[in-house]
């Protein structure tokens, strides 16, 4: 009798971690599968790069991973392939910084470093390469010819600088002038070049003229004009001081050139999570980003504050809380039966709650997709002391009649930010290179922080994938 499928799969688990243990197999390659084997994985990185000042010159820096797409599934990126550090974080690989999807700089990743909450990448930042000078045609091509005579004639006249042939510019360029109509009109001759005798020096690369016909001389080859020859770079020049890359282990966006010794990195590294921090999405890809910007094109200014101060009045009712009901004392009994709360005495009313006014807000509308209309998301919280504060996000999207259709909503008090997080837009970011564009947060307790990926299809924001989950 055969073994039910969960007892091989049972044992097919223990002999892997049986592998593990006596290092017959490494824990990366249990991690990815045996995929880790082949070069055929094609991997996309998400990392969130958090400075203090300006992104270009940074007084504090930091690079943090969040997510690996390896073409089916998000893998964590403090995890994918360490073996110890990980691929998201390995020296020389490049980020492309991202702002509402296009690209504003690059970050190359020096080294790492392992903290509390995981990984980090130290690096530099390294500005985009510079647009190349446009082609433009010469002065002699995009001038415009002047023509006395009304005869045919090519819409195009060298100039006689040039020294071809029209006008006097055979002179010019050494060779004869036949007389006639053609010289004086400035109408082209063909113009028979004198029998070539050929040199000393051309004795060997020059065919003799036969019957004073037009000859083609090649230039002897000479050992002072050798052809020019590019400098290729071994695999020890490009990888410099670091490690080479496993073969076959897949790579994620790397930098050819040999990497820039580590220089106060650690003392420069970002600590904590200031507020005045600042974040930016961060993509590295082997096959490089497209610019496709994600922001809402809106038709006029007032449609943006409309739809900011709809999304305002759907906070507001969110946060108010609503209004107590007042039970009656026991000398209001009458034969058993309740009086109407209106006719109840003075000490039993409750006061209406104080009104909610927000702070910090910060509004964005997103085209995710093409056609796929806006997607707006609002956060704020309630004016106060710090402690005594409230936070609100918003994942909404606009309905036909004009209204707000809320999609997600996350409400945290500061009181409870121990257990519940707030949520912190980033951005929106392009995550797996299939054109359409994900909302990454901030995900925000009072001693930790994570992040998440919100996918909007359907009517529907569901989270896919989350750093504190795996």
């Amino acid at each position: 009798m055969s073994r039910p499928s969960h007892s091989r799969r049972h044992i097919a688990r223990v002999l892997l971690f049986a592998l593990i243990a006596t290092g017959v197999i490494s824990p990366a390659f249990a991690q990815d599968g045996g995929s880790s084997s082949g070069s055929s994985t094609h991997l996309r990185a998400l990392a969130v790069y958090e400075y203090l000042g300006s992104y270009q010159k940074p007084t504090r820096s930091r690079l943090v991973p969040v997510a690996i797409w390896d073409g089916t599934q998000f893998q964590p990126g403090s995890l994918y392939l360490a073996d110890p550090t990980p691929l998201s974080v390995r020296s020389g690989t490049m980020y492309e910084l991202m702002q509402g999807g296009n690209g504003v700089g690059q970050v190359e990743v020096l080294d790492a470093e392992q903290i509390a909450n995981g990984w980090i990448g130290l690096g530099k930042y390294v500005p985009n390469p510079p647009a190349g000078p446009k082609f433009k045609l010469p002065a002699s091509l995009t001038a415009k010819a002047k023509f006395e005579s009304d005869k045919p004639h090519f819409a195009y006249k060298p100039p006689a600088s040039t020294g071809v042939a029209g006008g006097r510019a055979g002179a010019s360029a050494g060779g004869p002038v036949r007389e006639g109509a053609g010289a004086e009109s400035g109408r082209p001759t063909l113009e028979q070049r004198p029998e070539l005798t050929p040199g000393p020096s051309d004795a060997s690369t020059t065919t003799p003229s036969e019957e004073g016909r037009p000859i083609l001389r090649q230039p002897a080859a000479s050992s002072q004009s050798a052809p020019p020859t590019l400098h290729r770079r071994t695999e020890a020049q490009q990888l410099g001081s670091q490690e080479a890359a496993p073969s076959g282990r897949p790579i994620l966006s790397y930098n050819t050139h040999a990497v820039s010794p580590v220089i106060e990195l650690k003392q420069d590294a970002l600590v904590g999570h200031p507020p005045a921090v600042h974040e930016m999405v961060a993509i590295s890809d082997e096959d490089g980003t497209t610019d496709h910007s994600y922001a809402w094109d809106w038709p006029t200014p007032g449609d943006k504050d409309a739809a900011r101060q709809k999304l305002e009045a759907l906070a507001l009712q969110y946060l108010t809380p609503a209004r107590p009901v007042a039970l009656p004392k026991a000398a209001d009994k009458v034969a058993g039966r309740e009086k109407y709360p209106m006719k109840m005495a003075k000490s039993s009313t409750v006061a209406a709650p104080q009104a909610v006014t927000l702070t910090d807000e910060r509004f964005h509308a997103f085209e995710l997709d093409f056609g796929s209309g806006p997607v707006y998301v609002f956060s704020a919280r309630t004016s106060g002391p710090e402690d005594q504060t409230t936070y609100i996000t918003l994942i909404a999207q606009p309905d036909f009649a004009g209204g707000i259709i809320p999609l997600y909503k996350s409400v945290t008090p500061a009181t409870l930010l121990d257990y519940e997080p707030r949520l912190k837009l980033v951005d929106a970011v392009d995550a797996t290179g299939g054109g359409r564009a994900d909302l990454l947060f901030d995900v925000i307790k009072r001693w930790s922080r994570q992040f998440a990926l919100f996918s909007v299809q359907n009517g529907q924001a569901q989270e896919v994938f989350h750093t504190g989950q795996q």
